[in-house]
């Protein structure tokens, strides 16, 4: 099936009755599929739903859009900590008359530590491997020392798991950042590769400890924003609860 003579500005009633066209599967009686989209839906999202209401393996995502990379994302006010090698909570930077705004500060004379979990969508194409990073900045007031190289080293220790299978030993991603001679920069270190093959399943999910090196090259507290873990798809979603398909 094709759908590239598909405009962005084609009425429902003509898509649907393209995608009828094309797949050749009768539809029963009632509303049609089209009168309950909203108006400022995607095409994309449009095609899923008029593709699923022809019914069976036509819901699934057509090979013409291709696969493509999404994201989830992990805020660090959302992980979790565990008493014994905390970041501090502190200011990133300064408002305009007021606190500004905030996040962990991860320390430069200790090792510290912070922990999350993560499901991955059911868009995930199963078996794929995935590649994690995280966004970071320089606090307000932080400095280095002059003996500092301003590398910043990251690790993600992870395991991914599938249900209906025991969690893996977490296994270690380390990377290394440098520094920003620019103030308040956000900058994107790359973690490397976490191992997708293992999974087959509609259900993966992450169970994460991320930790600064203190004995790295810069002597001053750096924040992470956020950890992302960039991943393929090759749907938009899966066709039943428990299964992709």
């Amino acid at each position: 099936m094709t759908i590239i003579g598909y405009s962005h500005n084609e009425s429902l009633e003509r898509i649907y009755h393209l995608l009828r066209q094309e797949t050749d599967v009768p539809v029963g009686p009632g509303v049609l599929p089209y009168e309950r989209i909203a108006w400022n839906e995607s095409l994309e999202r449009i095609l899923q739903l008029l593709l699923g209401a022809l019914g069976g393996e036509q819901a699934k995502l057509p090979a013409s859009l291709g696969e493509r990379w999404q994201i989830v994302t992990v805020p660090m006010h959302s992980v979790g900590l565990a008493g014994g090698a905390d970041p501090d909570w502190g200011q990133f930077r300064e408002g305009d008359g007021t606190t500004g705004t905030h996040t962990y500060l991860f320390d430069g004379s200790s090792d510290e530590e912070a922990y999350f979990e993560e499901l991955l969508p059911p868009g995930y194409k199963s078996g794929q491997d995935i590649y994690p990073y995280i966004l970071w900045g320089v606090p307000l007031g932080a400095t280095g020392s002059a003996a500092d190289d301003d590398s910043v080293v990251w690790d993600l220790e992870y395991a991914l798991g599938e249900v209906g299978s025991p969690m893996p030993a977490p296994l270690s991603l380390v990377a290394t950042g440098t520094v920003s001679s620019e103030p308040y920069m956000i900058q994107r270190t790359a973690l490397g590769i976490v191992t997708g093959s293992h999974i087959d399943t509609v259900t993966a999910a992450l169970m994460c400890r991320l930790s600064r090196d203190a004995s790295d090259g810069y002597s001053g507290d750096v924040a992470p924003f956020a950890v992302a873990f960039h991943y393929l798809v090759d749907d938009l979603g899966s066709l039943s609860v428990a299964t992709k398909t």
